[in-house]
């Protein structure tokens, strides 16, 4: 059990530099503050994550953790987010209609099987 979330996070946090280094034109790339919404089953792993990522980076890293409901409410009251975590392929395709993120940096990094 161990070694499969020890897996589940290096993947995540492989999928997560991956998806930063590849969308250098975006907000999260140039700033030296990063904020997250996310799950809270993703508390742990993101958690590690984000620590390792502030450290090595020289980065304010902060994560947003509550439902997907309530997160997708205060990204569409207004509140910024850098990356936005989500099992809910819907609302993620909500905000996309809104014009609220961007398109061509909607990334899926894992599926739960």
């Amino acid at each position: 059990m161990q070694k499969a979330k020890s897996k589940i996070t290096k993947f995540l946090f492989f999928a997560f530099v991956f998806t930063l280094v590849a969308s250098q034109n975006s907000v999260a790339a140039q700033s030296r503050n990063l904020t997250i919404f996310a799950e809270p089953n993703m508390a742990l792993a993101l958690t590690k994550i984000a620590r390792l990522y502030s450290q090595k980076y020289n980065t304010i890293t902060s994560v947003n953790f509550g439902s997907s409901a309530d997160l997708l409410n205060e990204v569409d009251s207004g509140e910024p987010a850098d990356v936005f975590i989500s099992a809910h392929h819907g609302w993620i395709e909500s905000l996309r209609q809104k014009g609220l993120i961007d398109i061509y940096n909607i990334g899926y990094i894992a599926n739960d099987e």
